[in-house]
């Protein structure tokens, strides 16, 4: 009997994503954001000098149309602005949090912060930074042969 790990790996690496959507979508219902804006302001937190459209959809590996449509909403609601460069185009203009927005964005962090404690508690730090590189190493390779298929 040959062993793929095909099964294992699959049914875990859904069953963790599955599990993140789930979360995801409850805790930005209740911060009132919806769920694909979560992971962008963690993102402008981490990137306090800003992001273009562009680089919050490639860190986010999201659609740069979707970020677009979905950035008029966080302006309404005073989360992000663009930051001033005296361009009058804001297709290159840099987003950051506003002062609302930092305060929404330390909340996403300790929540994201309680869940990985929460999951990993039973894990020694050494098993969570090996489990951490080759989740990384296997990433980069899928993205690898993505790039080298669509060749």
């Amino acid at each position: 009997m040959k062993d793929t790990h095909f099964e294992m790996f699959y049914s875990n690496i859904t069953g963790i994503y599955r599990e993140i959507q789930r979360i995801r979508t409850n805790y930005s219902a209740d911060l009132n954001i919806k769920s694909v804006q979560v992971f962008w302001l963690f993102l402008l937190k981490e990137h306090p000098e800003g992001m273009i459209a562009t680089q919050l959809a490639n860190a986010s590996q999201t659609n740069r149309s979707l970020v677009s449509r979905e950035l008029g909403e966080l302006m309404d609601k005073k989360l992000v602005a663009y930051r001033e460069n005296g361009m009058a185009n804001n297709y290159a203009q840099k987003i950051v949090l506003t002062a609302q927005g930092r305060k929404l964005a330390e909340k996403i962090n300790a929540i994201a912060m309680d869940v990985q404690l929460e999951v990993s508690k039973d894990i020694p730090a050494e098993d969570m930074q090996v489990f951490y590189r080759v989740l990384t190493n296997l990433n980069e390779r899928f993205t690898e042969i993505q790039k080298e298929e669509q060749k």
